[in-house]
């Protein structure tokens, strides 16, 4: 494949023609020599405007794998290259220990494919690191990447173009940016959970709302612009530096626990706190406890949680099915050729008995 079948200007309509069409050559339903259908026949296939067909033909005409003749029609002229043809690999990015990679290993390895897994936690968003291994995903050809992408610059989407491009099947399953992605996605609506967690407050009748959050990291400003706008649309006015909360990073020390009993001494009563995990739920939960402060009476907390079990108990939580959406990638990978996937996944709320119920159920 060569590099000027890129994306690169062309759109995400055209984009959808071209590998559409690159699918169909590679896989033989165009052989060599072949017509492929007219503009308006295209068009009508992928729901798309003509102009928008022209765009994806004109890329594959100056690549090499079709050739227009005027007044004869446009024709297949690559052959069916088995050295462009991707592999049977699926890379699969990740940055937890989980149980859900088990389940995902035996339904790759079912479906005859090969996974390879690029575990980011040990690197912990090192877009250098993350650069040589979507760079070895290109190299092996891979069918395709789930991608959990680095949101820390430099960003390395001119890579997963050049891999779109090459054929290489992606799927984010976690957002790097704070915009949807220009490839398919299955991505958890945390914009949407900082709405529900607001409405729940709001329903629990607390009169204070606060996001305690850790890195600022694009899903965390996601949950924080859901949960602003659902205040905002109730009247109540949301203010950074009155509403949001500093919490500890992932190792909590004693130091850091008594810094949070501080902060959240300074809180009144009737607050809602969100936050962006279970455990900095939990941590939260017990500082308030340590300050003697009740919950869910004077305090109502909500965790979000991707990875843990639904059935554990503890705060109430706004809970993602990570383990459903890396399968639903991994199957549009195998399964998906020629359709596109765009879905934002809303979360389901779990009730621990953390916020006030109010006079109805949420």
């Amino acid at each position: 494949m060569t590099s000027n079948t890129n994306f690169s200007g062309l759109g995400e309509r055209s984009s959808i023609v071209l590998q559409g069409l690159r699918h169909d050559i590679m896989e033989g339903i165009f052989p060599v020599g072949s017509m492929v259908p007219n503009q308006d026949a295209l068009a009508e296939r992928f729901n798309c405007t003509r102009p928008t067909v022209q765009r994806a033909v004109a890329r594959l005409v100056a690549a090499g794998w079709l050739v227009t003749k005027r007044g004869s029609g446009t024709f297949v002229t690559r052959a069916n290259d088995p050295e462009a043809r991707p592999s049977t690999a699926i890379a699969v990015m990740f940055t937890e220990e989980s149980h859900a990679l088990v389940d995902l290993q035996q339904a790759i390895i079912g479906a005859d494919h090969m996974l390879s897994i690029y575990q980011q936690t040990p690197h912990w968003w090192d877009p250098a690191m993350e650069r040589q291994f979507l760079e070895t995903v290109r190299d092996n050809r891979c069918l395709g990447l789930v991608a959990f992408c680095t949101p820390c610059p430099p960003l390395n989407e001119d890579l997963l173009d050049e891999l779109a491009a090459a054929g290489t099947r992606i799927v984010h399953v976690e957002p790097y940016s704070t915009e949807l992605p220009g490839q398919d996605f299955v991505l958890p609506d945390y914009r949407y959970a900082g709405q529900m967690a607001a409405t729940a407050f709001l329903v629990g009748g607390y009169r204070h709302m606060v996001f305690a959050h850790m890195d600022n990291s694009p899903f965390e400003q996601l949950i924080e612009a859901g949960f602003a706008r659902a205040l905002h649309a109730q009247g109540r006015p949301y203010d950074p530096a009155v509403n949001r909360l500093c919490v500890p990073d992932v190792v909590v020390t004693p130091e850091k626990f008594a810094t949070l009993v501080e902060r959240l001494r300074q809180l009144p009563p009737s607050t809602g706190i969100l936050t962006r995990s279970r455990d900095n739920a939990q941590w939260i939960q017990d500082a308030l406890s340590n300050l003697g402060r009740s919950v869910p009476q004077e305090f109502g907390l909500i965790g979000l949680q991707c990875d843990c079990d639904p059935a554990i108990e503890g705060v109430d939580m706004l809970h993602f099915d990570r383990r459903a959406m890396l399968e639903k990638a991994v199957d549009h990978i195998i399964n998906g050729r020629g359709r596109r996937l765009r879905q934002l996944v809303e979360p389901q709320f779990l009730r621990r008995g953390t916020v006030r119920a109010g006079r109805k159920e949420f």
